[in-house]
């Protein structure tokens, strides 16, 4: 089979899993074909050392949008009939069109079809969002299949004129060491974490893009009323100081980091993810908004207790693996790490129920891939049987 990706946005934490699932793919089926669309920055362009990857590069330059708005218009039709490809696979946006090829849409930004009541947490404006809805919507009705993370989204879906009846629900994986080979925390990491109020201290960490729905705010401002009570406790955070700044006042920032309650890690790769979650004590999630966050299943992957958002996103997902915090108030968040702090026995409670609830889920990314590649298979054949039926008919 010839797939054709194309994956046009900025390095993202979805981004970077869904490489995952394109290399497990690659290396599963090595007599299938992947050519994907993406820009030289993207997290996909390392698959270039796989014999069966082609990649293409998409122009991300000051005229992105049009170049966005010219391939699923005119280029992406042009480039699969040049490939033979057998199925289209778009991330988020996909052709505006019928291209006479399969076309399968996976949906990775929930802000296209949340209550646009939270646009008031895109990084961009809510004019901005209201677009980029309108041409999600345009590509959805040309699709043949969507493809969702859990089923709560599918229901969004389902509620949009036009929308494909075909709807498939395949959550993601955490990495694992069938992935590849975990390393040791960096020097620079390892530094941070001894330094200031030491690991004897309790670590709460953070993997998330620091973005406005990801609400690091929130846990900074419980962090901070820790520190007031004199509370060993810090927060590891996968963002740089001047990063978190933009999401919390700048001078606490800068207060906290120095007294080392919150240690900025910046990006972290994958290969480190083991060793930044051992060297951590328990997991927060706070985010207002998401579909099926890394951050909630990497802490029951890597055997962490954790605090979530009172949603019922977190609820879905987690069950009771997690307490629960209003995500907007931040004495909630450090009255639920202090009782997890003082209580061991709920910590162990908690861990052992977040890995029964992580059995639910698939278990690598070469699961994943699998499931993939009949879900596309079907797809393809669907479509040929459509195509036949119509010729006979």
């Amino acid at each position: 089979m010839r797939i054709l990706v194309q994956e046009l946005s900025e390095r993202s934490g979805g981004q970077a899993s869904y490489k995952m699932l394109f290399e497990a793919m690659a290396k599963e089926f090595p007599n299938d074909q992947y050519i994907i669309i993406c820009t030289k920055e993207s997290f996909y362009w390392s698959l270039s050392n796989l014999t069966n990857v082609q990649l293409i590069t998409f122009d991300s330059s000051l005229l992105r949008e049009w170049y966005r708005f010219r391939m699923e218009m005119f280029d992406i039709k042009r480039i699969a009939k040049k490939c033979k490809a057998d199925v289209i696979w778009s991330g988020n946006n996909g052709p505006y069109f019928r291209t006479g090829i399969p076309q399968v849409l996976v949906m990775l930004n929930f802000f296209q079809v949340s209550p646009l009541s939270d646009a008031k947490y895109h990084p961009r404006s809510r004019l901005y969002l209201i677009i980029i809805r309108w041409f999600f919507r345009l590509s959805l009705r040309r699709c043949d299949a969507i493809q969702v993370e859990m089923p709560f989204v599918g229901e969004y879906i389902r509620c949009i004129s036009g929308a494909p009846q075909w709807i498939e629900v395949i959550p993601k994986a955490v990495e694992s060491s069938q992935d590849f080979e975990p390393r040791p925390l960096s020097t620079e990491l390892q530094e941070i974490f001894d330094n200031n109020l030491g690991c004897s201290s309790f670590t709460f960490l953070y993997i998330a893009t620091c973005l406005p729905h990801k609400n690091h705010k929130t846990v900074m401002a419980a962090i901070e009323i820790l520190r007031n009570r004199g509370i060993a406790a810090r927060l590891a955070l996968s963002a740089t100081e001047e990063q978190l700044q933009q999401s919390y006042d700048a001078k606490k920032v800068s207060s906290l980091i120095k007294s080392g309650h919150i240690l900025p890690l910046g990006w972290i790769n994958k290969e480190q993810l083991a060793a930044i979650y051992d060297a951590s004590d328990a997991c927060v999630m706070p985010s207002h908004l998401e579909q099926l966050s890394s951050a909630n299943l990497e802490a029951m992957h890597w055997k962490k207790s954790q605090i979530s958002t009172d949603l019922t996103f977190a609820h879905d997902l987690c069950g009771d693996a997690s307490l629960y915090a209003n995500p907007n108030d931040p004495t909630d968040w450090a009255d639920k790490m202090q009782t997890l702090i003082e209580n061991s026995e709920l910590q162990n409670q908690l861990i052992t129920n977040g890995v029964n609830r992580m059995k639910a889920f698939p278990q690598s990314w070469q699961e994943v891939a699998r499931k993939e590649r009949v879900f596309l298979a079907e797809v393809v054949s669907k479509h040929k049987k459509g195509q036949e039926e119509h010729s006979f008919g």
